[in-house]
């Protein structure tokens, strides 16, 4: 079988819509409708444009039998400190500074005793819902410039990704921080695309953290942030060394899929994607379009073209 991917939010000659999809493989979920139907339904039709070709569409779209959620997680060997941890032997007390005059200089002594606290320890403060939460969290947002001459500033993007990696860091046990409800899409992708612009290489232990982060997210719950965290784990563990087989890999991009469709998808809305929903939600939607084109722009010619297919549809489904 040969499946297309659908141009358009429908198909007027009737081909492609998603009754047909419920009535030919049960109720899947918008995710199929992305995937779109094969050949023998949609031969000529020029909302849809050959995908790749499979062997049945309900292996593509059905999740893996006999594997947990918990085993999927653990085979990216789930740290809570980690990232932070590896970050902080980078930054220096000039960064620290910086951050800590983020909001206009106000209480920048205690938001550095704070910060260097975080950096020196990995630890965070009793009290920390001021100093230094509030100075981390407006570094979130920054969105470094070039600075005499350099583009897009790495001392920007230092500061930036640990910030980002400790508001994540905070959000959970023992520390709980609950202010940044709602923001932590933008949390995450600020981080992403801080470390890829980064000289130093910390795939590994961000796909790490970002596993932690499920699990001790209720990853079957209605915690909707799993969705977050697992579209990150997705584009770190896709590159990083040693290379993590395809059928996990596979394993992964299944779970992403069905939790996003099952937290967020709302068909009388226009039968956007749990995905795609996240991203529409976003203060940082852009950057997240951004990312999914350069998902679909990895190099997986040497992987397995299951492999490419879920990556590609999870790429569409974060560009809409």
């Amino acid at each position: 079988m040969i499946l297309y991917r659908e141009r358009e939010q429908g198909c007027e000659r009737g081909h492609c819509g998603s009754t047909a999809l419920n009535r030919d493989f049960g109720k899947l979920g918008p995710s199929a409708c992305w995937i779109g139907l094969g050949q023998s339904q949609c031969p000529k039709s020029p909302y849809f444009i050959p995908l790749v070709h499979v062997r049945d569409l309900r292996d593509a779209r059905l999740p893996d039998v006999g594997q947990t959620t918990v085993e999927l997680l653990n085979r990216f060997e789930p740290d809570p400190d980690v990232l932070l941890r590896e970050i902080s032997a980078h930054i220096d007390d000039n960064i620290l500074d910086w951050i800590s005059r983020a909001d206009y200089g106000s209480r920048a002594d205690e938001h550095m005793v704070a910060l260097r606290q975080i950096r020196d320890t990995g630890t965070f403060p009793a009290d920390m819902t001021w100093c230094p939460m509030e100075a981390l969290e407006l570094t979130r947002w920054t969105e470094p410039e070039e600075r005499e001459g350099q583009p897009r500033s790495t001392f920007e993007h230092w500061a930036r990704a640990f910030s980002c990696a400790a508001i994540l860091r905070a959000e959970h046990e023992p520390y709980n921080y609950l202010y940044n409800d709602g923001c932590t899409c933008s949390t995450v992708i600020q981080l992403i695309w801080s470390l890829r612009l980064l000289p130093m290489d910390f795939r590994s232990q961000a796909a790490s953290h970002l596993a932690w982060l499920i699990l001790h997210s209720d990853p079957e719950g209605r915690n909707d942030q799993v969705r977050v965290y697992g579209a990150g784990l997705l584009w770190f563990a896709l590159q990083i060394d040693p290379v993590v087989p395809d059928a996990t890999l596979i394993s992964l991009a299944k779970w992403i899929v069905r939790r996003a469709d099952e937290l967020d998808w709302k068909p009388t809305a226009g039968g956007w994607s749990g995905l795609r929903e996240m991203v529409l939600n976003c203060q940082k939607r852009a950057a997240w379009e951004l990312l999914g084109c350069e998902l679909g722009n990895l190099d997986l010619s040497g992987r397995s073209s299951d492999l490419q297919v879920w990556t590609n549809l999870i790429g569409e489904q974060l560009v809409g």
